[in-house]
């Protein structure tokens, strides 16, 4: 049967001494039904958050305890940095068992530290942008997929790159990720994945996971679809009614991309049920087991959500693509369906009018949105292509709606046939 949680055998129950007011967690925990709960290092704020976390009967990974009791000194830890050398050329931190020795050698993942960079890339007059960064990632994308069957060593250390290559891009300027997402075709699985990342990384921040878990959430969209990319380069140009045939290859396509990340070593249980299960949905309609609502897993909500996002607003073949507007209120009512905050704080993450959607004001003119304006969910900053008399701008120039007496009257569902570079809205 396929587990919808890590296998309860191989979790043990912690002591609840471990959990201190100020003091960070030595490993990640799980509840009784082997659903991950809580990230390694997290820091309880007050008592009320231990006398909560207490309830759920924390458990954590048998195999934790035994790579902790292999570090007994800070001795034996500069031997383990100095064994295995860079993180960079070593990093198994996906794997899980002996593999998340390496992680206590290696400083957590933390998104300061690309502000940090991008600040000294703004001084020395080398910042790479949003747009270039995001290109880059959809070029290494089909390197990743060739790696997984040509040379599985390689996996993990290109993972690690196109990992941390997107955290930079969502520190730098997610609104401006969020409008490449939102003003490109996604005619390809390479964009239709890294932009999965994006989002779910940017997703999994809003609802306020700590960064070890969003890490493992953008690795998971990475490599959700990596079992069947020929099957669904093949759903995107099919333009008639799916056969049976094809959609019995369809549902099995998650259980393929863990058995093809397993080659590669990738076996922390947070990845396995992202990809296993983020096409399950809260009525139990969906596959490969048919889990209802608390049943699924936290990440694989956050990965089927922003799935199903970009499949609605990107164009098929057999279906018309669905305006981004039309797309938050299914999400929406998908949350009031179940009552469920996941889908609702998913408008929160990337914004009521979504950077780079294409929307027509009271007066006529026609604009894109820039970025939101943290101060007026509805106003955002927004850019003329098209104004009042039907006439393409001569000159691009923002403005911050909230300054004007414009409001967005409606979407306007041919922005995209503008063909604007998204270099020149988003630098």
């Amino acid at each position: 049967m396929i587990q919808h949680g890590v296998p309860i055998e191989e979790l043990t129950p912690i002591s609840i001494s471990l959990l201190k007011v100020g003091q960070s967690l030595p490993y990640d925990l799980y509840n009784a039904r082997g659903k991950f709960i809580s990230a390694k290092d997290y820091i309880f704020k007050n008592e009320m958050e231990i006398s909560m976390m207490s309830q759920s009967k924390p458990m954590r990974l048998k195999t934790d305890e035994d790579f902790k009791t292999q570090l007994r000194n800070d001795t034996e830890l500069k031997e383990v940095n100095k064994a295995t050398g860079s993180i960079e050329q070593t990093d198994t931190s996906l794997e899980y068992g002996g593999g998340e020795l390496l992680t206590v050698a290696a400083r957590e993942h933390d998104f300061s530290d690309y502000k940090a960079n991008r600040d000294n890339a703004v001084r020395n007059g080398t910042k790479v942008s949003v747009v270039a960064l995001i290109n880059q990632l959809i070029a290494t994308f089909p390197k990743l997929h060739k790696a997984f069957y040509d040379d599985s060593s390689t996996v993990l250390g290109i993972l690690k790159t196109m990992e941390t290559k997107l955290f930079r891009i969502i520190e730098q300027d997610k609104d401006a990720a969020i409008g490449l997402i939102h003003i490109s075709e996604i005619k390809s699985q390479a964009e239709h994945c890294v932009f999965s990342a994006i989002l779910a990384g940017t997703y999994s921040k809003t609802i306020g996971y700590p960064d070890r878990f969003v890490r493992l959430v953008v690795t998971s969209a990475f490599c959700m679809n990596l079992g069947a990319i020929e099957l669904h380069e093949e759903l995107n140009s099919k333009d008639t009614k799916l056969c049976d045939d094809l959609i019995s290859k369809i549902r099995k396509h998650s259980e393929e991309s863990v058995a093809l990340t397993a080659t590669a070593g990738i076996k922390h249980p947070t990845i396995i049920n992202a990809i296993l299960h983020h096409h399950e949905r809260p009525d139990g309609e969906g596959y490969p087991a048919g889990l209802r609502s608390e049943e699924i897993p936290d990440e694989a909500l956050i990965i089927g959500i922003v799935d199903t996002y970009l499949a609605m607003i990107g164009p098929r073949a057999y279906r018309n693509k669905v305006e981004p507007k039309e797309a938050l209120k299914r999400v929406l009512f998908e949350g009031h369906k179940y009552d469920n905050d996941f889908y609702t704080t998913f408008i929160k993450a990337i914004g009521v009018y979504p950077a780079g959607t294409f929307h027509e004001l009271n007066s006529g003119e026609i604009v894109v949105v820039i970025r939101r304006d943290p101060k007026h969910a509805t106003k955002p900053e927004i850019c003329t292509l098209i104004n009042a008399a039907g006439e393409q701008v001569s000159e691009l120039e923002t403005i911050l709606l909230s300054s004007s007496n414009q409001t967005i009257k409606k979407p306007h569902p041919g922005g995209r046939g503008l063909h604007i570079p998204p270099e020149v809205l988003w630098d």
